[in-house]
């Protein structure tokens, strides 16, 4: 029986992507199995793969982990600490990254940061292999179409779900970026429709945005990481690692704007959302 290797997909879209770079490049260089992708429904991404994608051919795409034997996928990685199902990992994924390894028959991968081995070209290569199913690609093409969006609009992502820090950054960063370029249109995107009404009321003519059927939301008050909230069964204060519930609907959405992102001429930088769209780009 061919070896398998299991790849944990969790986390918002943008990190499952990141996973997903990870276990394949093990997979075509060193590992060589058939590939099993686990994409959980779950608040941080409550969306089907196959709500975004066409049914890949060279990997089986699961929802549930409830049909495999779990004894048999040892866990390299990390996420034991913050994730009950995810124990216990018995080794880091770098460790995976070796000629001439003796590997056992099955692994289970759980990483969402890029290893520095992987190349632009590699990752772009990979999420390109994914196709979007006709009602994402022709959502995205209706709206690059009407609203004139190619390779000299200016994108921005305007990330408020951590608020104007973090990876976020403030409202006169993005005004002034959009005054330095008074000839172009611009693309914004956010989590936050208010962010995106305000761009808009500032700049009628020039800023252009997909209106969103649904947005990231909190589930408790406090930041979207690590928020501290008073547990009343246990009487006591405890700490939630991810304070965010994407639905569907805010998945779809999502996706929807990464790929018309893509399609501008946008920065790159720290956060998956963007990170997404550049290895989209058509270079």
């Amino acid at each position: 029986m061919e070896n398998k290797l299991l790849i944990y997909a969790v986390g918002g879209m943008g990190n499952r992507f990141n996973s997903i770079i990870n276990g394949m490049y093990l997979n075509d260089i060193y590992f060589k199995g058939e590939i099993i992708l686990y994409w959980p429904n779950e608040e941080t991404c409550d969306c089907k793969f196959t709500d975004l994608f066409e049914p890949p051919t060279n990997v089986t795409v699961i929802n549930t982990l409830d049909n495999l034997n779990m004894d048999l996928f040892p866990i390299y990685g990390k996420y034991s600490d913050t994730r009950p199902e995810v124990t216990p990992v018995v080794g880091g994924f770098e460790g995976l990254m070796k000629d001439n390894m003796q590997y056992p028959n099955n692994i289970a991968t759980v990483t969402d940061t890029p290893h520095r081995n992987i190349s632009e070209e590699y990752k772009s290569k990979i999420l390109k292999t994914f196709i979007p199913i006709k009602h994402i690609k022709d959502e995205v093409n209706i709206f690059c179409k009407n609203n004139n969006i190619n390779s000299k609009t200016l994108g921005l992502h305007i990330r408020r779900t951590d608020g104007q820090s973090l990876l976020g950054k403030t409202d006169s960063h993005f005004e002034n970026k959009i005054k330095n370029h008074p000839k172009t249109n611009i693309f914004i995107c956010s989590d936050d429709y208010q962010t995106e009404i305000y761009f808009k009321s500032l700049f009628i003519d020039k800023v252009f945005f997909r209106e969103k059927k649904s947005y990231t939301e909190k589930i408790h008050k406090g930041p979207w990481n690590n928020a501290r909230v008073f547990d009343k069964e246990k009487n006591k204060e405890t700490v939630v690692k991810f304070n965010v519930k994407i639905s569907k609907q805010a998945v779809i959405d999502g996706l929807i704007d990464i790929l018309i992102l893509s399609k501008t001429n946008f920065n790159k930088s720290k956060s998956t959302f963007c990170q997404t769209a550049w290895y989209l780009k058509e270079k």
